[in-house]
C-alpha cells in the first residue's frame, strides 16, 4: 500500500513539475556565472528547478510577471546568492527560478532555505549540504556530500531517488519522506505523521535512527548480504517482518540480528506500522 501511495505521488508531481514548467513566457533575467564554488539560497515563494548541462558556466534564469517581485541574485568571492525580494505578495504573482549546473560540479557548500516554493533538482553534489523548505515540496533525483546531507520540511514532502553521504539527517512533520537509494555511514529519519520509506543500497556504519509519531515506516535492503540489528517498537502499531515471515506487535521492543549482524538500526513509532523486508 505504502509503494502505491508513493508512485500516484511521483505521477502527480511529474504532471504538475511538466504543466508548472512547460510555459515561460516571462523571462527577465538570464545570467552566465564561473568559479562558484558555494549556493546561498534565501527564497520565500519562488518555485526553483536545477538541471545539469555540459559546459563550466552556471546560467541562471528568473521567470516572473512582476519585475519588483524578482529575488536578488549576486556572485561573491565565488558564492553566488538569491535572496527574495520583500515586497508585498499577491495572489497572482509568481516567479519561477531556473538553474543549469554544469554535470561533474561538486560544491563546497550549498544551502537552499525555501518557504512556500518547490525545490526540484537533477544532480547536486558537494561538501556540505542544507535544503529546507517550509511547505513546499524537495524533490531530487541525485544528492551527495562528502561530509553531509540536511534535508527539512514542514508540511512538504522530501522525495529523493539516490542519496550518498558521510551523514543523512531527514526531518519533516507532516510531509512524508522518501529515499529510493541511500548510502550513509550514518542517517537519522524523523516525522510525525508522514510515510517514511527508506532503502538501503549499503549497510550504515553507525547506529542509526528512524522516529515517526502516526506514520508508517519501511525499510528496505537492496543488498541482502549485509547484517545490522534490528530494535523497533511500536505502542499501537504492527511490525511486518517480510525478511523473515513475521508479524509482530512490539509494544516493548522487537530486536533481531539479519544476515549475521551488523550496526544498530532503531525503528521507533507511537501508533504507526512498520514494514522491514
Amino acid at each position: 500500500m505504502v509503494s502505491i501511495k508513493r508512485v500516484i505521488s511521483l505521477v502527480i508531481i511529474s504532471i504538475s513539475t511538466i504543466f508548472l514548467f512547460a510555459i515561460e513566457p516571462n523571462l527577465i533575467v538570464s545570467q552566465t556565472f564561473s568559479d562558484i564554488h558555494n549556493l546561498d539560497f534565501d527564497l520565500s515563494f519562488e518555485n526553483l528547478t536545477i538541471e545539469n548541462i555540459y559546459g563550466d558556466e552556471i546560467l541562471v534564469e528568473l521567470y516572473s510577471n512582476n519585475r519588483k517581485k524578482l529575488p536578488k541574485l549576486e556572485e561573491e568571492n565565488g558564492a553566488l546568492y538569491l535572496k527574495s525580494n520583500k515586497n508585498k505578495l499577491y495572489p497572482s504573482d509568481y516567479c519561477n527560478i531556473k538553474i543549469y549546473i554544469p554535470y561533474e560540479t561538486i560544491f563546497e557548500t550549498i544551502n537552499i532555505e525555501n518557504q512556500k516554493g518547490q525545490i526540484i533538482f537533477q544532480i547536486l553534489s558537494s561538501e556540505e549540504l542544507t535544503i529546507k523548505s517550509l511547505n513546499g515540496k524537495i524533490q531530487g533525483q541525485e544528492i551527495s556530500a562528502t561530509s553531509f546531507i540536511s534535508l527539512s520540511n514542514f508540511e512538504g514532502q522530501i522525495d529523493i531517488n539516490t542519496a550518498k553521504t558521510e551523514t543523512l539527517s531527514v526531518k519533516t512533520t507532516t510531509g512524508s519522506i522518501y529515499i529510493s537509494s541511500l548510502t550513509a555511514d550514518y542517517f537519522d529519519s524523523t516525522t510525525d505523521s508522514g510515510i517514511t520509506e527508506i532503502s538501503l543500497l549499503t549497510q550504515p556504519k553507525a547506529s542509526s535512527r528512524i522516529y515517526s509519531k502516526t506514520g508508517e515506516v519501511l525499510l528496505s535492503f537492496q543488498n541482502k548480504s549485509l547484517g545490522f540489528d534490528l530494535i523497533a517498537s511500536s505502542t499501537s502499531g504492527i511490525l511486518r517482518d517480510e525478511i523473515n515471515n513475521l508479524r509482530l506487535t512490539p509494544r516493548n521492543e522487537y530486536k533481531n540480528s539479519y544476515f549475521g549482524g551488523g550496526p544498530e538500526i532503531q525503528i521507533r513509532t507511537i501508533s504507526g506500522n512498520i514494514f522491514v523486508k
